[in-house]
């Protein structure tokens, strides 16, 4: 289909007539000043007038000379008669989108290299303190000591699950399955289409439609399960703790067995945590703790005075923890 041209308007910018035709007034009626191809715009539809049997031959070229805009093929400027060979082609306009907002004006630029510096310098602080490096020296003495074991312990039991039916291990019983909506999918939905003017550079424009795929999000269906199934799970764990240096094991039946059966237990890891309290010399309401192994936090006697680092967020490092000379 043979596009149809449509005639540019400019306004001379020098006796102010408005809506001259860009393809056929290539000079002011009213005072004989060339166009401006910067001066050039849209018109609105109902100002829109059709270029009769126009030949588009490419966009025009701008007389370096005087500004005057120049059929492509132009050998001599025909406002001044300036050499075209080497000359640049106009600027194409764009159109406006409707309702788009004006742009706001472009704050004055200052020189914000020394807040920056600043900036980064404070940042950098900050997160030195958070990461312990301010740090104050501090007095303090063994408070008292606390321990704890714990021995996980598993039962094996017949549990019931939940599961995508593609995810449901294979010896599960008592399967039972709904449908439920597992994700979501986006489809086509039409398309969303406008008329859109195009500037072809020689004081004409031609109209096209533009169209964007529309999509939809749609429901993905699955089957969602529950199930039972026979597995090892944790249950309560033995635990022993206490305030004094010496621990004991945790204390507890464990119902093993030979062959895995319903109802079998069996003991998982074991940790141990081995604490010391610490008071602040200076302020006895302070406490900070520290955990040692067995052997090191055996070797800390409550009431001796010890100096260490605390953070300035309050954290004691408990690497520098040194015996007071």
């Amino acid at each position: 289909m043979e596009e149809i041209h449509y005639e540019m308007l400019w306004d001379c910018q020098y006796c102010g007539t408005e809506k001259l035709l860009g393809v056929s007034q290539r000079f002011c009626p009213g005072c004989g000043s060339a166009q401006d191809p910067d001066s050039r715009y849209f018109p609105e539809d109902e100002d829109k007038v059709a270029v009769a049997d126009h030949k588009y031959i490419g966009a025009d070229k701008r007389c370096s000379a005087c500004d005057a805009p120049n059929a492509a093929v132009t050998k001599h400027c025909i406002n001044c008669g300036n050499n075209m060979d080497d000359e640049n082609s106009v600027d194409l306009v764009e159109e406006k989108k409707k309702n788009e907002p004006v742009p706001a004006p472009e704050p004055k630029k200052s020189n914000s290299l020394p807040k920056i510096i600043l900036g980064v310098v404070i940042l950098l602080g900050v997160l030195l303190c958070i990461g312990g490096s301010c740090t104050k020296d501090a007095a303090m003495q063994v408070q008292s000591h606390s321990w704890e074991q714990k021995i996980a312990v598993k039962e094996y039991a017949r549990v019931q699950e939940k599961a995508w039916k593609d995810k449901v291990p294979y010896k599960a019983e008592s399967v039972s399955c709904r449908e439920k909506e597992r994700s979501t999918e986006k489809i086509p939905d039409g398309k969303d289409c406008k008329t859109v003017k195009k500037d072809k550079g020689d004081g004409s424009f031609v109209e096209k439609e533009e169209c964007k795929t529309r999509y939809k999000e749609i429901p993905v269906m699955d089957q969602y399960c529950t199930y039972k199934i026979e597995k090892w799970k944790d249950i309560r764990p033995l635990i022993s703790s206490g305030k004094d240096l010496s621990p004991y094991p945790p204390k507890g039946n464990v119902e093993t067995c030979t062959i895995t059966r319903i109802g079998c237990q069996k003991k998982g890891t074991k940790t141990e945590t081995y604490t010391v309290h610490f008071q602040d010399s200076t302020e006895s309401s302070t406490v900070y703790t520290c955990d040692f192994s067995q052997d090191i936090w055996k070797k800390y006697e409550v009431g001796i005075q010890y100096d260490a680092q605390v953070s300035l967020l309050g954290s004691l490092d408990c690497d520098t923890i040194k015996r007071k000379q």
